[in-house]
């Protein structure tokens, strides 16, 4: 169920939104040692609810806003084959994202970009395992990026310089991955 309008304070919309899954296949877990063992399992019915906000604006020269926000809730219902992981929530489905971004396009030629994205701790197993009986944590912790890029462009080409994670966060993204430290990165593009 979606509501939107556009008005003199933006764009803006609310979606509302409850699905099912039968026969849902997630990775799982069936060896906690090292290495961990995983392998594509059916763990049955699952429901996700939530809402998603989003908000855009047109400021004066050049400059816009977008923001947008997703709370999700997701639940295994059924699992006939290991019914102690019903009610649990699915691994690596965070309840909270969010996006704040600002833009500077005063023409054609040349954009800026500047995005704070926030996302909130999540589970990495099927058991929603917070710390393991050796201390580790298998719960990921909630995390703030900031990333910020700026494009130059030409009818014959286009220049993109990028500066990921601004701040050099240390955060983890998937299975104890430590996603990429502070990365400045060009992007160079050639039309003939």
């Amino acid at each position: 169920l979606t509501l939107s309008r556009s008005n003199g304070a933006g764009d803006w919309g609310l979606t509302l939104f409850a699905t099912r899954w039968e026969d849902k296949i997630a990775t799982l877990i069936v060896d906690y040692g090292t290495p961990v063992v995983q392998q594509p399992q059916n763990v049955g019915e699952v429901m996700a609810r939530g809402l998603e906000a989003q908000w855009s604006r047109r400021l004066t020269g050049g400059w816009s806003l977008a923001a947008n926000y997703t709370h999700a809730r997701t639940r295994v219902v059924r699992n006939l084959a290991n019914p102690a992981l019903v009610g649990n929530e699915l691994p690596n489905m965070p309840r909270h994202k969010a996006n704040l971004a600002l833009a500077y396009e005063p023409g054609g030629d040349f954009a800026a970009r500047a995005k704070l994205r926030a996302i909130g701790s999540a589970f990495t197993d099927d058991a929603n395992t917070v710390f393991d009986a050796r201390g580790y944590r298998w719960k990921k912790s909630a995390y703030a990026v900031l990333d910020l890029a700026a494009t130059w462009r030409r009818p014959s080409w286009e220049f993109t310089l990028a500066l990921d994670n601004a701040f050099d966060r240390d955060y983890v993204t998937g299975f104890f991955w430590h996603q990429e430290p502070r990365t400045l990165r060009g992007e160079f593009t050639l039309r003939y």
